[in-house]
């Protein structure tokens, strides 16, 4: 086991994977027989697992936030970062055990921005009940705009999935602008939740200051989708032109 958590960082072995023990056993096993056909399916079927379970997760998280519980509140967070950090998991199977393929990084990012948007939603129906018009207007207006560059972003993926397919020179995949975005946009969801269930169960007023907060968080989101936006263009354009 030992040269398998050596894969993980400090903070994952001593936070991260106790609470999530079943993504260790899982790469485990994939590690040990990494050269197995089935194991070479199983990063893109933990991306197309996410894709279909967000939506689920995502309803159950809003009759959470109407109708609060904390011991089922407290168990759809574990629920949710148990799927989170899934995705770090399938990218570690799928470069550890030789099972990366150009679909999988295109799938993978898709699940990505899928699992973001669609849990981002339920919280806007429940911000629209209890804060003021201006901060629910600026967070709104925000997420609106990253959710634009994020359709932007899937289509400039569909097209150099396609331009692949025909013969040009491209490397697939999320770039580092990309990579930035999504991890902040989890940390923005998260404090949302926070946020949320601070108010809903415990009954605090939050203070403005978090709403720019978040709202800071989302432009960041956006200047990252924007510049990953180029990095893609760039990378088609220059496919073409080859």
């Amino acid at each position: 086991m030992a040269h398998i958590t050596k894969e993980f960082h400090s903070i994952e072995k001593k936070v991260v994977l106790p609470f999530f023990f079943p993504w260790l056993i899982l790469y485990s096993v994939c590690y040990k027989y990494k050269d197995n056909k089935i194991v070479k399916l199983i990063p893109n079927t933990l991306s197309v697992l996410r894709m279909l379970i967000a939506p689920l997760s995502a309803y159950v998280l809003y009759g959470q936030l109407v109708t609060p519980s904390l011991i089922y509140s407290l168990l759809w967070l574990w629920f949710f970062g148990f799927l989170a950090y899934g995705d770090r998991i399938d990218g570690m199977i799928a470069r550890n055990c030789d099972a990366e393929s150009e679909f999988g990084k295109m799938i993978d990012a898709g699940s990505d921005k899928t699992f973001f948007v669609l849990h981002m939603i339920p919280v806007f129906f429940v911000y629209k009940i209890f804060i003021p018009d201006f901060y629910y207007g600026i967070l709104l207006s925000a997420f609106s705009t990253l959710v634009i560059f994020e359709i932007i972003l899937v289509a400039l993926a569909l097209q150099g999935w396609h331009l692949k397919r025909t013969g040009h020179k491209i490397v697939l995949g999320a770039n580092n602008f990309g990579k930035y975005k999504f991890t902040l946009e989890i940390a923005t969801f998260v404090i949302s939740i926070v946020v949320l269930f601070s108010n809903k169960i415990y009954g605090l007023e939050i203070h403005s200051s978090v709403f720019y907060l978040i709202f800071i968080l989302l432009s960041i989101c956006i200047i990252f989708a924007s510049l990953s936006i180029y990095g893609h263009l760039r990378r088609n354009i220059s496919a073409v032109k080859e």
